[in-house]
């Protein structure tokens, strides 16, 4: 392994595992932030998927891309933090410029995947940053379509709460 694949794998390892001083050191030691790893991921949604939102923090400010998609899934950072990360994270991902209306390879988007895993503390701040809530999957399922299934009651009255606020807004 050569110098410049060392750092890399030294910054996915970092990222894995949430040692910022480790993402930090190899970013100093020229790796490119936005480098990906063999199964097309980049640090950023590493570190977004194990929920390290330190190492994330750390990333952003050295210019991580938040609009990256990996080539298997297409998911971006924003969506691989629905399942491990924490608002704080979001809201960073958000910032930094994450488009929360990306659609992953079956058309999912970060909603779509907050509300597969029950977070009902991510969900309000997707929608309060125009998570479209009408969107549909390659099986044709919204957000709504998806909490009322699995029966997550609480973002099925997020959900549509959002849906009436926007209803009102576009008769007004």
């Amino acid at each position: 392994m050569d110098y410049k694949q060392r750092l890399k794998a030294d910054l996915m390892k970092a990222a894995q595992s949430g040692n910022v001083d480790g993402a930090r050191k190899a970013l100093h030691q020229g790796v490119d932030v936005n480098t990906r790893d063999k199964h097309d991921r980049t640090a950023l949604m590493h570190a977004a998927d194990c929920g390290h939102t330190e190492v994330v923090s750390e990333l952003l400010r050295s210019g991580a891309n938040p609009r990256l998609k990996e080539k298997y899934f297409g998911r971006t950072a924003l969506m691989f933090a629905m399942s491990g990360g924490d608002l704080k994270m979001a809201n960073e991902l958000l910032d930094s410029g994450a488009e929360v209306n990306a659609t992953d390879n079956g058309f999912e988007t970060a909603l779509m995947i907050a509300v597969y895993h029950n977070r009902d503390d991510l969900a309000p701040l997707l929608l309060s940053e125009g998570a479209d809530a009408a969107l549909r999957d390659e099986n044709n399922r919204t957000a709504m379509d998806m909490a009322q299934y699995y029966k997550y009651d609480k973002l099925v009255g997020i959900l549509q709460e959002a849906i009436t606020r926007r209803l009102r807004v576009t008769v007004s």
